[in-house]
């Protein structure tokens, strides 16, 4: 139980940091090709 909550959690936590790191992400690839 507590275990899922926390899958949970750290789930929520990587979909907001992906969404605010997205556009970073892509500037990195354009940089490096």
């Amino acid at each position: 139980m507590l275990r899922t909550l926390f899958e949970i959690l750290l789930f929520e936590e990587c979909s907001h940091q992906w969404s605010l790191s997205r556009p970073m992400l892509s500037l990195i690839l354009v940089n490096e090709q």
